[in-house]
Parts: C-alpha cells; structure tokens; sequence
C-alpha cells in the first residue's frame, strides 16, 4: 500500500454499502444518523455523505454541554455542513429509577427505551430511516438480531440499515 492511500477506498464492502446507499436498496430521501463520535458512527456518516445523501446525526448524550460532546457536535458540523439534534441518553432513565448518582431512588420514574429515542429523533426531522454503527461482530445479541439482514444490512420493517455490519 502506498503512503497515505485509504485503505477503506479498496474495501468491497465499503464500495458495495455506498452503491446500497445510492441506488435505493435504502429508500431514497434524507437518513438519520446514530453519532456519537465513535470510529463506527464517524464511518457511517462519511459513508453516506459519500453516497450523496442528505444526512441528519443525533446524538445521545449524558450530561448536556460537556466538553466530550460538544467536541463531536462541533466536529460534525464542520466536517460535514449538518446539525447534530441531541437528545438526553435513555439510560439515565434507569439511573433516576435506580437512584444512580442520587440520594434515592424514584421507581414511579417511565423507563425510557433506545427505541423512544430514535421515535423521537424521526418525529422531530421527519425522517424516517436511521442508520447505526452496528457491526455483526459486536455481540452476540447484535448478531442474532441483524444476522437475517447480514445480506442487505437493512432491516425495512424497522426502517434501519447498518452499513457496516460485515466490518
């Protein structure tokens, strides 16, 4: 390999998910991005921005304004010309029930899911496809969810695609 040539240019499974991404095995239109700042979620936003589609982070944060954050917010607003929506994280949900970091515990408090989360995120953009960082070889739950769409990475009953998931 030459100095400084990208690896991820000769990866057919990079090639193969940026022609997924343009030519409509995932629905044409605007998609929602899971960021967090992290290698997956960084590649996954370069990926389809890549691919020419018009593409909308949020991220999941713990305590709002933290340095941590607002230094991947600011990343990717100018690395790639878009707003990060933020949303507070669904595990503090459980902290406040489970009186984490606090005094006492509140188990009237709703348990708040992943899943209300990205409903929120598609409701605020109206976008209704989110893409995640996940990768088969994660977990062993990963795997078992996201090994009957191994094929595509696409899970069109969810409305979610994970592009990196052979990775």
């Amino acid at each position: 390999q030459a100095p400084g040539q990208r690896i991820t240019r000769g990866c057919p499974s990079w090639r193969r998910r940026r022609r997924q991404l343009k030519t409509g095995q995932i629905p044409e239109g605007p998609l929602l991005v899971a960021f967090s700042g992290g290698k997956d979620s960084l590649a996954v936003m370069d990926l389809c921005v890549r691919a020419g589609r018009h593409v909308e982070p949020f991220l999941m944060y713990f305590v709002p304004g933290m340095d941590y954050t607002q230094y991947w917010v600011d990343f990717a607003e100018k690395r790639w010309g878009v707003k990060v929506r933020l949303y507070q994280h669904f595990t503090i949900s459980y902290f406040i029930r489970r009186g984490v970091f606090r005094s006492a515990p509140d188990p009237t408090f709703p348990i708040i899911k992943v899943e209300d989360v990205i409903a929120k995120a598609r409701e605020d953009s109206g976008i209704e496809w989110a893409g995640f960082g996940y990768k088969l070889i994660d977990s062993l739950q990963r795997r078992g969810w996201w090994k009957r769409y191994a094929e595509t990475g696409c899970d069109a009953g969810s409305k979610r695609f994970a592009p990196l998931l052979h990775w």
